[in-house]
């Protein structure tokens, strides 16, 4: 579905006369609705792993979740793909940006809603992406909640399936280790 609507506002995009601010916002209402989808299954595993309810983000909320560590928000990396001329480049930036800002919500979202349940977190780190070992930083092991910011959970990278866990006891994770 977000594959025929990302072709589809490429080529609407890139016809002779057509808004780039028309192209631009369609782009960011498309990665809304990916994040609505991310956010119902992130609040699915609150409930289920963690037997906590709590209500959607707004747009608002969703918002102030994209974050970026070099310094580009989530809207300045889509006024660059609206430039990219060739359909494939542009098609895996998209994707490239859906699936990293998938793991930065999720993380996020998880992170402000477990942080004042528990004392520690660290990252538990997937084997799908490898090079994540090195750039753990303080969530390389088990740290007290109060001292992690938003900036030091995953994506450690792009693409990156990174999470981060919790627990209120160092030695052991908080759930059952699943594959992932």
């Amino acid at each position: 579905m977000f594959a025929e609507k990302a072709v589809k506002l490429y080529k609407k995009g890139h016809q002779e006369g057509a808004d780039v601010e028309e192209f631009k916002a369609e782009l960011i209402e498309l990665l809304f609705d990916y994040a609505a989808l991310v956010m119902i299954q992130v609040l699915a595993y609150l409930r289920d792993e963690y037997d906590i309810n709590v209500s959607p983000l707004n747009e608002e909320e969703l918002t102030s979740m994209f974050y970026s560590k070099d310094g580009k928000t989530i809207f300045d990396r889509i006024d660059e793909y609206v430039k990219t001329d060739n359909l494939i480049t542009y098609t895996y930036k998209v994707y490239r940006l859906l699936r990293t800002e998938t793991v930065v919500l999720a993380n996020g979202i998880v992170f402000q809603k477990l942080k004042k349940l528990f004392k520690y977190a660290r990252i538990k780190v997937c084997d799908c992406c490898g090079g994540c070992g090195d750039q753990l930083g303080i969530l390389a092991s088990w740290t007290l909640c109060e001292n992690v910011s938003i900036f030091d959970l995953p994506p450690l990278h792009p693409e990156c399936h990174c999470i981060v866990e919790f627990s209120n006891d160092k030695s052991k994770p908080s759930v059952p280790q699943k594959e992932m």
